[in-house]
């Protein structure tokens, strides 16, 4: 499945996205980059999109997420870096990126987060 057919932060299907909770698309073999419309999702607490064939950099204005307590993308083809605005969500306690194509790390290396990190 690719993220085109996913209407984030549009109004169809279910109602509005903008309203959800927890995004859990583990497991479904979703491919290409992470859109950018993802943080339009302000009401998301929970993502999950581990184990599918997600691949680029996450999005550099993920802390507009900043209802988000849980992100898990481990077991993904994710490269680059972690952008430093992630340590901005501070409600963010699980982040897992995991088993990625490369190394996944902070762009900028004195970034604190407050987060358990999962990075191997």
């Amino acid at each position: 499945m690719r993220w085109r057919t996913i209407p984030l932060g549009t109004t169809q299907g279910c109602g509005r996205w903008s309203y959800f909770s927890v995004l859990n698309i583990a497991n479904s073999k979703l491919t290409g980059s992470i859109p950018p419309s993802i943080v339009n999702l302000n009401r998301l607490m929970h993502l999950e999109l581990s184990n599918n064939q997600i691949s680029g950099e996450l999005p550099s204005d993920l802390e507009k997420l900043s209802m988000m307590s849980r992100c898990l993308l481990n077991q993904n083809q994710l490269t680059g870096s972690i952008p430093a605005s992630i340590a901005r969500i501070y409600r963010l306690a699980d982040l897992d990126i995991s088993m990625n194509k490369s190394s996944v790390q902070f762009r900028n290396k004195s970034v604190q987060c407050r987060c358990y990190l999962h990075l191997t």
